[in-house]
Formats: structure tokens, sequence, C-alpha cells
């Protein structure tokens, strides 16, 4: 409670920011999966203050692994015979952040349980091990490969877990791949168009694209979600992946025609508040973040 409020605090203004590298630091001993998970919520609020800045960014994946070194060191790759369900679901958030921190070894060990086969790896990691090979390559086809799998599973966890690891992409060809298949059907489906363009506007390698995208095919866009209850989802996701003012000027500039149509006017509202909001708070908290790291 005292984290997830301190939390909240920084981001309405009333703490700095910074604040959170400290609490964290106090809580790396924890060993409670259920804190953990607003652990690992705050460390994401720092995420939006070193994308622009490398050495910033390392020196918070340098903070990831002392966090969450020793607890996976202890937990290791497999679950144990008899350990509890949240021991297991703790693994997965420190695998996160082990795989954020670039530790070599863990992406080398992902590479190999991906080499095994995409289906053989345990369920509870194995979005986090195709993210990981997802960023670290630059072959196409284990792209491709993935993407095939996508569309003859059956099953609907692999399905979700083969999403959110394409959406991990960084080569910028692997990114105008996966773009092209948002209007064929026989890969995406329509009500599935949704996950991807969230996913793929949080990534910061892929957002430029991913909003250029939607600027570009909005006719298509209208023609199939207009009368959908869930049309106003892209303004919503791409509002989420923003938090520039060059960003929040092309946001308004496209979406603001947009204002007239009843399904659109308030989420376009909110997402320029958001936006502007996310700006204030990294214009007011970086130095001192930055700083702190």
């Amino acid at each position: 409670q005292l984290l997830h409020e301190q939390t909240l605090l920084a981001r309405g203004g009333v703490l700095s920011t910074a604040l959170i590298i400290d609490l964290l630091t106090n809580y790396q001993s924890e060993h409670s999966q259920h804190v953990w998970d607003v652990m690992a919520g705050a460390f994401g609020q720092l995420k939006k203050f070193v994308e622009t800045d490398e050495a910033a960014e390392q020196a918070l994946q340098r903070f990831a692994a002392q966090l969450a070194s020793p607890h996976f060191a202890r937990l290791g790759w497999e679950a144990q015979e008899g350990e509890p369900d949240t021991d297991t679901k703790l693994r997965t958030l420190m695998l996160g952040m082990m795989i954020y921190s670039e530790d070599t070894a863990v992406i080398e060990h992902c590479k190999t349980l991906f080499a095994h086969g995409v289906e053989s790896i345990d369920p509870e990691i194995r979005g986090l091990v195709i993210a990981t090979v997802v960023k670290h390559t630059e072959d196409t086809e284990i792209i491709r490969s993935l993407l095939q799998l996508y569309r003859s599973t059956v099953q609907v966890d692999l399905k979700q877990d083969v999403c959110a690891g394409l959406a991990s992409v960084r080569q910028p060809e692997h990114i105008a791949l996966l773009l092209q298949q948002f209007t064929d059907s026989n890969t995406i489906r329509l009500q599935d168009i949704y996950r991807w363009f969230a996913y793929l506007m949080r990534n910061r390698y892929a957002k430029k694209s991913t909003w250029q995208w939607m600027v570009d095919n909005w006719d298509w866009v209208e023609k199939n979600f207009a009368s959908d209850k869930s049309y106003d989802d892209f303004a919503q996701y791409a509002a989420q992946g923003f938090n520039t003012t060059e960003q929040l000027a092309e946001y308004i500039a496209f979406f603001t025609p947009l204002k007239a149509e009843p399904a659109l006017t308030r989420t376009i509202e909110l997402g320029i508040k958001e936006i502007e909001g996310r700006i204030e708070l990294i214009a007011r908290d970086e130095a001192a973040v930055l700083q702190k790291l």
C-alpha cells in the first residue's frame, strides 16, 4: 500500500518520482510475489524517463539487475516440485527484470530455450523468451516462422504469447512486416487488431511506424471498426504510447477533426490530457530521476 500510494503521489506531482528509486532499494529483499507486483509497476514508471538517454537507460538496467538477480538466482529457470504458486509467478517477474537488464547469460539461455521449440517452453515464461529472441535477432525468418505459428495454432495462450513476443521487435524491416499483417485477416483477426496495436504502440522502437500505419489506414479502420464498441481503442492506445510534445502535436492534429464523432469525443479528450500529464511529469522529475540513477 505504501509503495502504491507513493507511486500515485509521484504521478500526481505531490512527490518526486526519484523517491521511488529509494523506496525500491529498500524493498529489494522482499520475497512476496504480491508486493513484487506493485514493485514491478513502480519500476515501470521509471522507464519513461530514460527512453532518449542511453546512459540513463543503462543505469536503470543495472538497477533492475540489482533488484532482481538475488531472487532469480534463488528461483532458477524451472519450477521446483511443490513450490508455491507465488514463487512460480515471482520467477516470471524476476526473469522479466533480468531480461530488461540485458543480462547476457539470461539472453543466451532464452535463445537456447527458443531453439528447442516454442511449444516446449514453460508457458509461464514463454512470452518473455519469445520477446527476448525477437528483440535480439536480425533474422527475418524467425519473425516469419512465429507469424506462421500464430496463424496455425489453436492454443489461445500460445497465440497471445506469440503476439506479445513479436510486438517486441526492434528491426525496422520486422516492424514493417508485422504492420503488413494488420490488414490480412488470414493472419490477424479483426477482433485481435487492438491487442497488436496496443503492444506495438508501447514499443518505443515501433510506436512511430505503428502510429503512421494508423494515420495512413484510418479509412480502413473506420470501415471495419466504426460500428464496433471498441472503436475508440485506437485513440486510447495511441495516447498511452506518446510522451513528447511532438507526439502530442501529432495526436491533436490527427484526432481533433474526429472529435465530432460521439464514439471518439471523450476518449480523444482524455488522450490529450493523458499525454499532457505525462509530458509534465517527465519535465518536472526527469533531472532528479537521472541524477538518482
